[in-house]
C-alpha cells in the first residue's frame, strides 16, 4: 500500500478525508449535449420521399441529445429501414399475412417477415440514438436533461 498508514482510531470513528462534492467522479459535470446544426445534411443520394423522415428523426435528435456530422451514415440507415419497414407493412396491410404458393398451399407472406425484419432493425437502430425511454435511461441521457424516469414516463402517456 503507498502512502500513510491508516490511522486505526480514526477508522473506527469513520473520520478522516471526504471529498468535496465537485471532487466525487459522480457529481462531475457531464458534458452538455450536442446542440443539432444545420450542417447536418442528408446524403446526396437520400431518395426525396425519405427526406422528410430524415428531417423529423433529425428534430427529435435536437431534443434527445444531439448529433454530431459523424451520425449522418447511421441515421441513413435509421430513415431507410423505418421506410423499409413501412412500406412491407403497407403491402401486409394490402394483401394479408399470409399467401399460397404455387402448390395452393397457405404460407406466411414473405412480405410479413420482411416489415419484422425491418422493424427489429429499426428498433435497433433508434435504441442507439435513444429513442425510447428505456433506451435514454440506459444512456444516462435523461439525467443530462434533469428528468426522473417516473418525469418521463409521464410526459410520454401524455404524449401518446
Amino acid at each position: 500500500m503507498k502512502g500513510r498508514p491508516r490511522d486505526p482510531t480514526r477508522v473506527r470513528r469513520r473520520t478522516g478525508h471526504r471529498r468535496k462534492p465537485d471532487e466525487a467522479p459522480a457529481l462531475r459535470a457531464v458534458p452538455a449535449a450536442i446542440e443539432v446544426r444545420s450542417a447536418i445534411v442528408p446524403p446526396e443520394d437520400l431518395p426525396k420521399a425519405m427526406r422528410p423522415t430524415w428531417d423529423r428523426v433529425v428534430e427529435i435528435l435536437g431534443t434527445v441529445g444531439g448529433a454530431r456530422e459523424a451520425d449522418v451514415f447511421a441515421i441513413e440507415a435509421l430513415v431507410r429501414q423505418y421506410e423499409r419497414m413501412k412500406a412491407a407493412g403497407a403491402v401486409v396491410d394490402k394483401y394479408g399475412i399470409v399467401a399460397r404458393n404455387a402448390a395452393d398451399e397457405v404460407i406466411p407472406s414473405r412480405f410479413a417477415r420482411e416489415e419484422r425484419e425491418a422493424t427489429a432493425m429499426f428498433l435497433r437502430l433508434a435504441e442507439h440514438f435513444g429513442l425510447s425511454v428505456a433506451s435514454r435511461m440506459r444512456l444516462g441521457l435523461m439525467n443530462l436533461q434533469g428528468k426522473t424516469m417516473a418525469q418521463a414516463l409521464h410526459e410520454d402517456l401524455e404524449e401518446g
